[in-house]
């Protein structure tokens, strides 16, 4: 028993003690024989007796000087009795941390037996399977699974030496997320594939290839030669592709502040509200591309959508070089045959190149940067039937979106948009936006819904002081007619009329031909919220006015408009219509304005001072101003009190009235009472009636120290011409009014005094004393000539004008 004790005792010693390099060496040598590869052993060789096995470290196998696999410790587990032979038996192989081309293994263990191996490893935390056989007529089966993420490929076909493969490979997929980890891909998605795999003699391809998950379907094939550079061809079709149902948002949340680009208008933006979240994490550079191969590369998609909305006919041809994607051209169809094309060149840092755009009635150009930071367009340059837009955007991404935006939209050559973005998936959160048109800025939030067909805004926005005089038009640029040559007569003819004054100037009609063009109501629809310090414009100052506002098909509704003005408030509401004409329907009233601000006058007359409330409801259409003058219908009505009215001078026609004693005192009714002066008046009221093209108050009444006014005031607004009635009451007489008719152009009326019911009380109440007799009778001729002085008398006062 000793004996055999120590025999064993040696034989183990000896084992130990043996340098098995060579073996392991003449082992490496038989492997490369057999398949072809090559073998570098980077570490010396141990042998273990429980289980028997010899280690090696280190171990890098290659094929044509690629590397195929990196193994950090490899273990071939041996019969014990091959030991004692000194000729090792494997009958399995185990390794320690490889890589696998580009598939890192923690662990992996291979059963040899006659042309079978039985393995399994661990792959991400998850156990997989493996299991290959060669018949004795080289038929070889593959199959490998993964059960936790319900995934299994297979391999049919045949194993020729060398080694070459042919035959058919499919991949069943159940669980895509948990298979690549690293894409994000939302829960559920799964995918089948096959193809036709051919590999061996340094080649690899796959040709019938077929792709389809998530109701998208696509074929194609791939090949690659090994080589100092490797050869590849791959060419994709796919049917549709839906980018949406891909893509799982991590977090929709962007730090808080946008950077300083426009100058911000004056007063206090609204506060968005905080987005709980994490910050997305964007890449300093593209991943690198292997700069030892050349690759040539087609894909093809019917259809791609992002959100519902859908792009056509997408295609990619680009080519690998030396480490840069070179996109020789990619475009694809958008929206109602509008066609994007690209080019340029793809590097680890960024992407440089040119985009161009074309359509019914667009095109375009711009040079394209972007990096994994940062999105450019320069030089932009787009044309959209005659609105020509050209400037300079940028789109910057560090734990967010931010967008800014400088250059000429149309006639508007100084417009500039900054902007904030918290999300991006379909629906857009912009907490803070800066613009600004000329002399105007806005900043505000905005959220917009682009997932519909028509776009839905929701924007709360403010502004500082706004002039309207200052603001540009339509950035449209106005249509100008060739004028045709004309010579001799016609020539003379033209310039004649040239020279003559328009007709549309200081006096003329407020409202003009042109046409309004309200078109940009359709473009969208949404609610707004505005608010600005001030708002400037031929109807006075508007002070802190605040305007809700909604757009739907065309139509806009003014919910609520409020704002100072006259040190009084204004409000209003009512709709703006687009189509089939522009179309308004408006009701505002106003209440305690102040009438020495207001500045209205009519026929010499003007409002000094006073408190006033007005209501007004008006409807009208048409293509033009004058089109919606003429078809206007409405009513209103003025309230005022406790004011002065500049022009006239009641108490002294009146006091003079009491004491027509003769000439000279009529002389001082005409210098005195309707030459100037001012009257304190207690009331001032009434309606208005808006329909026909004219505008018309029956019933508006001056009740002042002195007499009463009364106007009977018609306005045909598209001529703007006046054929109105004064009616002058006064305290003395009032049974007899004097009546003042006005007519012609508005701020400039033909005036005609109507004194036939005063000067047949005058008459009456005894002519001598007018002409200067104190008591004595007139008659005959005297009285004649009596009469045709106060005739010319009443001249004076502007009967003859």
């Amino acid at each position: 028993m000793f004996v055999v004790t120590a025999v064993a005792c040696l034989a183990t010693l000896l084992l130990l003690l043996r340098d098995w390099n060579g073996e392991v060496a003449r082992l490496a040598a038989q492997f490369e024989h057999d398949t072809g590869l090559k073998v570098a052993l980077g570490g010396s060789s141990r042998l273990t007796l429980l289980p028997p096995a010899l280690s090696v470290e280190n171990v890098q196998v290659s094929q044509d000087e690629t590397t195929l696999a990196r193994i950090e410790r490899l273990s071939l587990r041996v019969s014990p009795l091959s030991l004692l032979t000194g000729r090792v038996q494997v009958s399995a192989v185990v390794f320690d941390h490889a890589r696998l081309g580009g598939m890192t293994v923690d662990g992996l263990e291979v059963q040899l037996g006659a042309k079978r191996i039985d393995g399994f490893s661990k792959w991400n935390g998850h156990a997989v399977t493996f299991a290959a056989h060669v018949a004795a007529d080289n038929a070889a089966e593959l199959r490998l699974t993964i059960p936790t993420l319900n995934t299994a490929l297979r391999f049919e076909g045949g194993l020729e030496p060398g080694p070459a493969l042919s035959g058919h490979l499919t991949l069943n997929a159940g669980n895509l997320a948990g298979l690549l980890p690293g894409l994000s891909l939302p829960a559920g998605r799964s995918l089948q594939a096959e193809a036709d795999l051919e590999w061996g003699d340094g080649q690899f391809s796959l040709v019938n290839l077929t792709l389809d998950s998530a109701g998208s379907r696509a074929g194609g094939s791939v090949m690659v030669l090994a080589g100092s550079p490797s050869l590849v061809d791959a060419d994709l079709d796919v049917d549709s592709l839906d980018l949406a149902s891909w893509y799982a948002p991590k977090s929709a949340a962007l730090p808080a502040l946008l950077p300083v680009a426009l100058t911000p208008p004056t007063g206090d933006a609204p506060k968005p509200a905080k987005t709980p979240g994490v910050a997305a994490q964007t890449a300093s550079s593209f991943p690198s591309l292997p700069d030892n191969v050349l690759a040539n590369l087609r894909l093809n998609v019917g259809r791609l959508a992002w959100h519902g909305q859908a792009l056509h006919n997408l295609e990619i041809r680009a080519g690998l070089d030396q480490g840069d994607l070179v996109i020789r051209h990619a475009g694809l169809r958008w929206g109602q045959d509008i066609r994007a094309d690209l080019d340029g060149v793809l590097d680890a840092a960024a992407f440089t190149g040119r985009l161009r755009l074309n359509g019914p009635g667009i095109s375009g150009r711009s040079d394209l940067s972007f990096s994994p930071q940062q999105v450019r367009l320069t030089n932009f340059l787009a044309k959209h039937d005659d609105l020509l837009i050209k400037g300079n955007l940028t789109g910057t991404w560090q734990d967010g979106l931010t967008a800014q935006w400088s250059g000429a939209v149309g006639t508007w050559n100084d417009t500039a948009v900054a902007a904030k973005l918290t999300s991006l998936d379909g629906k857009v959160e912009i907490p803070e936006i800066e613009a600004r048109l000329g002399s105007l800025s806005v900043r505000g939030q905005v959220s917009a819904d682009l997932t519909t067909p028509r776009p839905q805004i929701q924007a709360q926005l403010r502004a500082g002081d706004i002039d309207l005089a200052k603001l540009p038009g339509s950035p449209r640029p106005t249509f100008v007619a060739p004028q045709p040559k004309l010579g001799g007569k016609a020539a003379r003819q033209a310039r004649a009329a040239s020279s003559k004054p328009a007709s549309n100037k200081k006096g003329g009609s407020p409202f003009t031909s042109a046409p309004l063009d309200w078109s940009a109501l359709s473009l969208l629809d949404g609610r707004f919220d505005l608010a600005a310090n001030s708002l400037n414009g031929d109807f006075g100052r508007l002070d802190q006015p605040r305007l809700t506002l909604a757009l739907a098909q065309g139509v806009a509704t003014i919910e609520d408009l409020q704002a100072g003005y006259l040190d009084g408030q204004v409000s209003a509401k009512g709709r703006l219509v687009a189509q089939p004409q522009p179309g308004l329907d408006i009701q505002a009233q106003i209440k305690g304005a102040d009438l020495s601000r207001m500045k209205a006058g009519f026929a010499g007359l003007r409002l000094a001072s006073g408190r006033a409330d007005a209501q007004l409801r008006l409807k009208a259409s048409g293509r033009s101003a004058q089109d919606m003058a003429a078809s206007a219908v409405g009513d209103g009505r003025l309230d005022a009190r406790d004011g002065v009215v500049d022009g006239i001078d009641l108490a002294a026609i009146n006091s003079q009235m009491t004491n027509l004693r003769n000439i000279g005192n009529i002389l001082a009714l005409a210098q005195s009472g309707l030459k100037g002066g001012k009257t304190d008046f207690q009331t001032l009221a009434g309606s208005l009636k808006v329909a026909g093209g004219t505008a018309r108050s029956p019933d508006l009444t001056l009740k002042a120290d002195g007499g009463t006014l009364a106007a009977d005031l018609s306005v045909a607004l598209v001529p703007w011409t006046t054929d109105s009635s004064l009616s002058l009451a006064l305290a003395a007489l009032p049974a007899t009014p004097v009546v003042l008719r006005l007519n012609g152009p508005v701020d400039n009326p033909r005036t005609v005094v109507d004194v036939n019911a005063l000067q047949k009380a005058l008459v009456q109440s005894g002519l001598g004393r007018a002409l200067g007799n104190d008591g004595g009778d007139t008659s005959g001729d005297e009285a004649k000539g009596g009469r045709k002085i106060l005739q010319n008398i009443f001249k004076a006062l502007g009967g003859g004008r």
